[in-house]
């Protein structure tokens, strides 16, 4: 009796027309619900399973001692997980300790300052719209051996004969710092949609009283600006934690899945093993489970102290 009187003030206020419709909605929502489900809550669980399984399902801790032994020498695939975790987190710095300060200026500068920034706004969008191996193919294009940044480069006596007969990601000098050079630049403009739309939203009587007071463009952009939209800039950099030991930026597309040259890092080292086991017999993913599992264990905590931290730098803005 209790439950049927829960059921009637459940749907209390909905007329016959509108129930109609009540199957409709929960269809619409099974479908997110059962991808959730399936693509990421069972994939994360089977996922941890296997590392503490072996081939034959067996109970085992061997893909760990694996894990650890490829710190000290090559793995399975021939890499030293060390340098991997080095290479992602070097370009998880420029784009997040370097590129992303410069991005919450020049966003502030096009929002507040530049004419038709609407315009920019989506010119920049529009890259990111631009699949991975499109944009990357590009990038192959102008660093190969007959592109146009390597031409320049070279017409400036920027490269040896050698770099510029067989291109920028040929050579294990100039192969990385490419990738980083890259990564920077498009990363000055990837999160400018959501820090302008940000600035948007801090009202304009805020600037009008600072300029009255004869306030400078560093102190309207670091004392007014940035702490009114700090709530988008720590979010923004909480998820950047998550990928602090695994940041790759289509590391797999430019070395062609092959990694030579000094350009693997982790996250090409994820890619290339799940290409490798799905094509090789022999091979399991128990151990790529296992590295899965190892680097989540760090990179957790370390975005969890990251957002403790971001919170308590700028005190919350309500406006």
């Amino acid at each position: 009796m209790e439950r049927t009187k829960k059921k009637i003030k459940l749907f209390k206020g909905y007329s016959k027309y509108e129930k109609k419709d009540f199957p409709f909605v929960y269809l619409l929502i099974l479908i997110p619900v059962a991808q959730f489900a399936v693509f990421w809550v069972y994939v994360n669980i089977s996922s941890i399973l296997l590392a503490f399984q072996n081939e034959d399902g067996n109970w085992t801790l061997a893909n760990f001692a694996a894990v650890f032994r490829a710190f000290r020498e090559p793995d399975t695939f021939t890499f030293i997980l060390p340098q991997l975790i080095g290479r992602s987190a070097l370009l998880w710095a420029v784009v997040n300790v370097v590129a992303f300060p410069i991005s919450v200026f020049t966003c502030y500068m096009l929002y507040k300052y530049t004419k038709c920034h609407l315009f920019f706004r989506i010119c920049f969008l529009i890259p990111g719209l631009v699949g991975t191996v499109v944009w990357t193919t590009l990038v192959r294009y102008m660093v190969a051996y007959n592109g146009p940044v390597t031409e320049l480069l070279y017409a400036l006596n920027l490269l040896s004969d050698q770099i510029k007969h067989d291109g920028l990601f040929s050579s294990a000098t100039t192969a990385y710092p490419t990738i980083i050079v890259v990564t920077f630049m498009m990363s000055i403009v990837g999160n400018n949609v959501v820090l302008t739309g940000a600035y948007a939203r801090i009202p304009e009587e805020l600037f009008e009283s600072a300029q009255i007071d004869g306030a400078s463009l560093g102190r309207e952009v670091f004392n007014i600006a940035v702490p009114c939209v700090w709530p988008t800039i720590a979010t923004l950099l909480t998820f950047s934690f998550c990928s602090v030991l695994t940041y790759d930026n289509g590391v797999y597309v430019y070395s062609m899945g092959e990694g030579g040259n000094g350009m693997a890092n982790m996250g090409f080292w994820f890619q290339y093993a799940t290409y490798n086991i799905a094509t090789m017999p022999g091979t399991s993913y128990n151990y790529p489970a296992a590295v899965g599992v190892f680097i989540t264990v760090i990179a957790v905590p370390i975005a969890l102290i990251a957002r403790v931290i971001l919170e308590k730098v700028v005190e919350p803005t309500d406006f």
